[in-house]
């Protein structure tokens, strides 16, 4: 009776990690605002050209647990894993953000948190929320949709899949074997340059931006090893010329 009572209390500490463990476990990407009067902003470029991304990190420095950075700003979570929800404890951001707040970055702290996330007084401090979190799957991404208790949405992304996965399952490579024309495609990464190299190692063709096709018709018939280079990284695959 002890043993099966100790592997019921250790599935249901399995079970609690498994909720937070993807929220956890990435560097997440912000894609968009949906208010809860059903306006939605979408998330703009920061100085560098980049969507701002919320990074996550675990220290047992000054608190035990998990802590975030975003646009400059900085949080520690509460969770509460039986309903996937946390509270924002300690949470503050630079007097003066260098880079600027983006737009979204700038509603998401300003609105989505401190304005409709909920604040109680503790003598430690305010304390953010509750929040509530869940997540979707699509397309080799993971996407965190958070809630906050006004009702508005704050979407966020990541990859779910290995590099080398999700670049495969981004990226359309067609018809291999080739004759002519091969159309190399993507609707979610942008593709930066595109090289060709013989099984020698040396490059025998080179584009800088693709428009989904490649003439490949002054290549001999044989194999060559394409590498396709992204945003996300680099995808190298094996192109067979007929």
């Amino acid at each position: 009776m002890k043993t099966l009572f100790l592997s019921i209390i250790l599935l249901i500490s399995i079970s609690l990690k498994a909720q937070i463990a993807p929220f956890t476990d990435h560097d997440w990407t912000i894609e968009k605002i949906e208010t809860f009067n059903g306006t939605t902003i979408l998330a703009d470029v920061n100085e560098n050209g980049d969507y701002d991304k919320m990074y996550i990190f675990f220290e047992d420095f000054i608190f035990v647990g998990y802590t975030y950075i975003f646009s400059e700003c900085q949080g520690f979570f509460n969770f509460n894993d039986s309903n996937q929800s946390f509270e924002i404890l300690y949470f503050g951001c630079a007097i003066t953000p260098n880079p600027p707040h983006t737009i979204i970055a700038d509603h998401f702290v300003n609105v989505f948190i401190l304005q409709e996330g909920g604040e109680t007084q503790t003598p430690e401090g305010p304390v953010y929320g509750p929040f509530s979190y869940d997540f979707t799957y699509s397309g080799g991404l993971v996407y965190l949709h958070i809630t906050n208790l006004a009702g508005s949405v704050a979407t966020f992304y990541a990859n779910n899949l290995s590099q080398e996965e999700f670049l495969k399952e981004s990226i359309s490579i067609y018809p291999n074997p080739a004759k002519d024309v091969l159309h190399v495609e993507s609707s979610t990464i942008a593709i930066e340059s595109l090289r060709i190299y013989n099984l020698s190692g040396r490059l025998v063709s080179e584009k800088g931006k693709i428009e989904h096709q490649i003439n490949v018709s002054q290549l001999q018939q044989g194999v060559y090893i394409l590498e396709i280079e992204t945003v996300a990284g680099v995808l190298r695959d094996k192109l067979v010329k007929k």
